[in-house]
């Protein structure tokens, strides 16, 4: 399996784009897929100077309903007209970020989408193939990140805390190892690990994805969240590829504990396992 970050927020490589956001190539046996789109247009740019043809993708996922991760996803529908989009549908609904000022700024995606023929909508886990499963369902009782109180939804004419249904998570077995990729983990990376080795009868071997903890919340009772996150991780098999929301300070701190089994990967970067 090859993994070619297409977008991060920090580059590799001078010669491409970066963006906050998230934007992963993935190479398997038998599928070509793409997993989250960034916030614009830059992943194709950039997918075209690494030399990868995304109208040859096979299947593409979104892992949640963040423009951070989504907002190129109309670029993608434009561009490939084969590949199924798998969203969960609660991902189609407004979501926000509280500012300090109380404000709520919008980070939805394009609500006119949802109609899209290639996008294919779930309603909790789903298996793709017998190599290719979506779990959206997680278990969440162990140390659900900070930052999630800055983030909201609107569902029933309501604005409510936002309670990350519409997020999913794509699970890869080839051959002897089983991969984990997950876009921001707002369930919890300690959640979504024990969740899906639990579903699918393995332990996970490296895990792709941010762990929602660049900026952790001032009001936070633990200031030792990070610490303890990294002494968990720790007691794990995986390599963690991590990036984006975990930011380069805290993935320092993580890296202090987990020494050679987190590594940063940047926009360029290919990882092959």
């Amino acid at each position: 399996m090859k993994v070619t970050v297409l977008l991060e927020n920090d580059l590799e490589r001078e010669d491409l784009m970066n963006a906050h956001g998230i934007s992963f190539y993935i190479e398997t046996e038998e599928k070509k897929i793409l997993f989250d789109f960034g916030p614009d247009d830059s992943f194709r740019k950039n997918s075209e100077k690494l030399g990868i043809d995304l109208k040859e993708v096979d299947l593409a996922v979104l892992s949640h309903g963040h423009k951070d991760h989504g907002g190129g996803l109309s670029e993608f529908l434009h561009y490939n007209k084969k590949a199924k989009v798998y969203i969960q549908e609660e991902a189609f609904l407004p979501h926000y970020s509280k500012r300090e000022n109380g404000e709520m700024n919008p980070l939805g995606l394009e609500e006119h989408l949802i109609r899209h023929p290639q996008v294919v909508l779930l309603q909790g886990d789903h298996v793709i193939s017998e190599k290719l499963q979506l779990l959206s369902v997680v278990d969440r009782k162990d140390m659900l990140p900070p930052g999630n109180e800055t983030l909201y939804m609107e569902k029933a004419g309501k604005i409510l805390p936002d309670d990350f249904h519409h997020e999913q998570h794509l699970v890869v077995k080839e051959g002897e190892k089983t991969i984990l990729f997950s876009g921001c983990g707002h369930q919890g990376i300690l959640n979504i690990l024990r969740t899906s080795e639990e579903k699918m009868h393995c332990n996970i071997d490296a895990v792709f994805g941010g762990f929602h903890i660049k900026k952790p919340s001032k009001v936070h009772p633990d200031p030792f969240y990070v610490e303890h996150l990294a002494r968990k991780l720790s007691e794990k098999e995986a390599k963690y590829y991590t990036c984006h929301c975990t930011g380069r300070k805290m993935y320092g701190k993580l890296q202090e504990t987990l020494k050679t089994d987190i590594d940063y990967v940047r926009t360029g970067r290919v990882v092959e396992l």
